[in-house]
């Protein structure tokens, strides 16, 4: 069966017991995701010492900020769909919110960690670039920029097939994203191996200077 093809499992419904068992999977990632990821938008807006006032934690909290929505909305609105789905009274609507929410939140999520890699390799390899590019100002922007740009990515699905979405969504946003992150990482490995050779060299030198003094 051709990858893109409609899927012909789309009217097969899936055993009672699976409905509860997602939703209470649904409700236990609500609950952990909910208290953690507050918790550090928490810490990084109410620290009274506003050390952690920087561009670095404040993509951190939008991605935190980002995995809350996943718990508190798509986690919370999961375990509705199923519980409901499992007492055979499903509804379409609150399943293409559901699926709108899921997908507007995770791909957040993947941008976010995607600036966050990109946030990291400016400040490591490129810190003057960094100091004048990356104001509390510009992150703001570029952490709306990521939502909105997730949104309108998420807009393709009323536009195709659910299947042909996750493709879409599987190929644009999680490999991107996986990219990014070896190609930053890698680089970043990269300088910090050729710090420490520097270093190295230049403490054998100047072990050799004090020797021949």
């Amino acid at each position: 069966m051709p990858l893109l093809e409609k899927d012909s499992c789309g009217n097969t419904t899936a055993p009672t017991t699976l409905f509860f068992f997602t939703a209470s999977s649904s409700i236990l990632i609500t609950v952990f995701a909910s208290a953690g990821n507050s918790l550090v938008v928490l810490a990084v807006f109410l620290n009274p010492n506003r050390d952690m006032r920087t561009p670095f934690y404040y993509f951190v909290a939008n991605l935190s900020f980002a995995d809350l929505i996943v718990g508190l909305i798509t986690g919370s609105m999961s375990a509705i769909y199923h519980i409901l789905a499992g007492l055979s009274e499903p509804n379409t609507t609150f399943k293409t919110v559901l699926i709108v929410a899921f997908f507007v939140s995770c791909t957040v999520s993947l941008l976010s960690l995607t600036a966050l890699a990109l946030e990291r390799y400016l400040a490591i390899i490129h810190p003057a670039i960094y100091r004048r590019m990356l104001s509390p100002l510009r992150v703001f922007f570029f952490s709306v920029l990521v939502w909105i740009l997730s949104i309108l990515l998420t807009m393709i699905y009323f536009r195709v097939e659910y299947n042909i979405y996750r493709f879409i969504f599987a190929n644009a946003a999680l490999v991107v994203t996986i990219a990014v992150l070896i190609f930053t990482n890698a680089k970043i490995l990269k300088y910090l191996r050729r710090q420490i050779q520097q270093w190295d060299a230049l403490h054998e030198s100047t072990e050799e200077n004090l020797i021949m003094k």
